[in-house]
């Protein structure tokens, strides 16, 4: 029940909480101290990163981990817990709620499996973490205009402190950083 998802660097993996025997909804101070989780976390971690043209992660702090479950809200769509690498957070990234959802939207995925989607081409789907959610928009399907240089087939955008994120299947990653700093000038990389 493994299924990698990556965006960009860093990479996320996704799984279901239960494929390791947790329910995704375990507090982040409880998950941070379950050294049996992050064993089997990281047995998972160093056989996917050559499998991710990642190499030896030993020592890297990708392939990023992602647990996915029911939400435990009404409004909510999806649960997460992320590790990076080895550290339970107390919330989400820009790119791991972007890869959970693009994932959750994926039939036969871990996270398509435990979402509750909401009806529609475009979806706005909240990703829940410890400490709050994430809102995450993405379209599904065709839409015939071009991002990114490629043909648009879906994506998915989200917003936070002034930056926006573009996933799209075709076009790759396109990361718009409006506030950006000499190193964030040229982030856009194709997959």
């Amino acid at each position: 029940t493994l299924f990698a998802a990556w965006i960009l660097v860093p990479a996320v993996i996704v799984l279901a909480a239960a494929s390791v025997g947790r329910t995704g909804h375990e507090p982040r101070d409880q998950l941070d101290k379950d050294v049996e989780l992050k064993k089997k976390l990281e047995e998972i971690r160093l056989l996917a990163g050559p499998l991710m043209n990642l190499g030896d992660v030993t020592k890297k702090v990708v392939p990023k981990m992602c647990l996915v479950a029911a939400p435990a809200t009404p409004g909510g769509h999806i649960a997460t817990r992320s590790f990076i690498p080895h550290e339970c957070h107390s919330a989400i990234g820009v790119f791991a709620a972007v890869t959970v959802a693009t994932a959750a939207v994926l039939p036969g995925s871990p996270a398509h499996r435990v979402a509750r989607l909401p009806e529609g081409r475009i979806k706005t789907l909240s990703v829940e973490h410890p400490t709050g959610e994430f809102s995450v928009r993405i379209e599904v399907g065709g839409s015939g205009r071009t991002v990114a240089g490629g043909n648009a087939d879906g994506g998915a955008t989200a917003d936070r402190a002034g930056t926006q994120c573009v996933e799209n299947a075709d076009a790759g990653l396109e990361v718009d950083d409006r506030a950006g700093t000499p190193d964030q000038d040229d982030r856009r990389v194709r997959r």
